[in-house]
């Protein structure tokens, strides 16, 4: 809701996701004094694998960022070399739609160029 009101209000609306695998997490929480159960672990990773894909539809610009190495955002000339456990919502990344989910529509003011418009 509040993404198709920021874009009914003219706002561009971008959908950031700082993404690490699971073998990362539990890697990572190992070595932490206070570790987290990995039954979390894996729940939240499919919680926000879930939240984006179902989010994205309703975002102007995704940009996803594998926290796994340094510095890997994922960009036109590499994504499609890059495995992404996320291919549905690359697809809709790059064409605002997949085969399996339709973009969803907000109503988006539009300048002359056709673009949505920025405040």
């Amino acid at each position: 809701q509040r993404m198709c009101a920021a874009r009914s209000a003219g706002w561009w609306v971008k959908l950031l996701y700082v993404r690490v695998s699971l073998a990362t997490a539990v890697e990572r929480n190992r070595r932490r004094p206070r570790q987290v159960p990995f039954e979390a672990l894996a729940r939240y990773e499919k919680l926000l694998d879930e939240a984006v894909r179902l989010e994205t539809p309703y975002a102007d610009e995704v940009e996803i960022f594998d926290n796994d190495v340094e510095d890997a955002r994922l960009t036109k000339s590499n994504a499609s070399i890059v495995h992404d456990p996320l291919d549905d919502v690359t697809a809709i990344w790059w064409w605002g739609t997949s085969a399996s989910h339709p973009a969803k529509s907000c109503a988006v003011p539009e300048n002359e160029r056709g673009q949505p418009s920025h405040r």
